[in-house]
């Protein structure tokens, strides 16, 4: 997460104990909201434990993640997802794009174990889904809808019924 001007929050050798905190407080006040998806690279598990219900991981190869994220630096609209005052070139986008597919490829057996690590460790807590393949997210997004869709029905009944 980034301030303005591209000030760094955490993470970075140029963040401090003040803006991590300021990270911390800010997570924590979007998490109180009664839906919210987060990343969880991004999110204290502490916190995921305490609020969220479920845990979705998306086990995609390392190598469909790199290419996914080289596509999304060229396809990306300039000023997309930024906070004020940052401003980003093409090669920029590209570079940090390209760190992340390197990342990937670097670590490509160490962030899988810990991904699936966490979430064995968490199913005592949380629903749990683990998802191999775009058919099986694909699936059980289709059948949460049609549970949502059901439930926010029943609420509009009880809410008529009032």
């Amino acid at each position: 997460m980034w301030f303005c001007i591209w000030i760094a929050t955490s993470g970075s050798p140029v963040g401090s104990a003040y803006r991590l905190q300021s990270f911390l407080v800010t997570q924590r006040a979007l998490l109180q909201a009664e839906r919210w998806i987060a990343d969880s690279n991004d999110v204290d598990e502490d916190l995921i434990v305490e609020r969220a219900d479920t845990l979705i991981v998306l086990n995609t190869p390392w190598w469909l993640c790199s290419l996914r994220a080289l596509k999304r630096g060229i396809r990306r609209p300039r000023q997309t997802q930024l906070p004020n005052g940052c401003e980003e070139s093409f090669t920029q986008r590209i570079s940090d794009e390209w760190q992340i597919a390197w990342r990937n490829l670097r670590n490509r057996h160490s962030i899988q174990q810990r991904e699936l690590a966490r979430a064995s460790l968490l199913r005592n807590h949380l629903k749990v889904h683990v998802f191999n393949s775009r058919d099986e997210t694909a699936q059980f997004l289709t059948i949460f809808s049609q549970r949502e869709s059901i439930s926010h029905s029943r609420k509009e009944d009880t809410d008529d019924a009032t």
